[in-house]
């Protein structure tokens, strides 16, 4: 497991998630502030790249996980090349009013899922996010039409109304 990261989902209940080679994220949970954890398994909501996964709070009532959910497994045919491998870039914005983050948050109806970047000719990985008052950064490496995923950073701007416009 590499690059692991961490989302506290209730009071004292954590999430945690490690980018791997077998296709999805690998998590497990703590129910009491980290001092013992679930074994780590695949996970069954986070399929993914060899790429890490970021995942944060954006306010009171709004998580977003920014990832790449195409599992890649060697041998497995990749039509825009070794790129296809971390793209797309999606975000996933759990929440709202009133919205509660559980250990099941993936299984919510208050999920808006859409692309950041799409273009399988280029890759994009390493995101981090910044929250505003009614948006929030997302910033990440951009391979911009080269061989190397680490070759330029872009930054998107993401307002929470266009997100509210997302059908779910």
């Amino acid at each position: 497991m590499l690059e692991t990261g961490l989302i506290e989902y209730d009071e004292g209940k954590l999430f945690s998630f490690s980018r791997t080679v077998h296709g999805s994220q690998f998590e497990s949970f703590s129910e009491d502030n980290g001092q013992t954890w679930t074994t780590p398994k695949p996970s069954s909501k986070f399929f993914s790249a060899l790429a890490p996964m970021h995942m944060r709070h954006l306010d009171e009532n709004r998580v977003v996980t920014v990832y790449n959910p195409i599992a890649y497994y060697p041998g497995m045919a990749q039509p825009g090349g070794e790129q296809s491998k971390r793209t797309p870039l999606i975000a996933v914005v759990l929440g709202g009013e009133n919205y509660q983050l559980t250990r099941d948050f993936m299984d919510k109806k208050q999920i808006k899922a859409f692309a950041l970047e799409d273009d399988e000719n280029n890759a994009f990985c390493y995101a981090t996010t910044l929250p505003g008052k009614d948006y929030f950064l997302c910033a990440y490496y951009h391979s911009n039409n080269t061989t190397s995923f680490l070759s330029s950073c872009k930054i998107t701007k993401v307002s929470f109304a266009d997100i509210e416009k997302i059908e779910m």
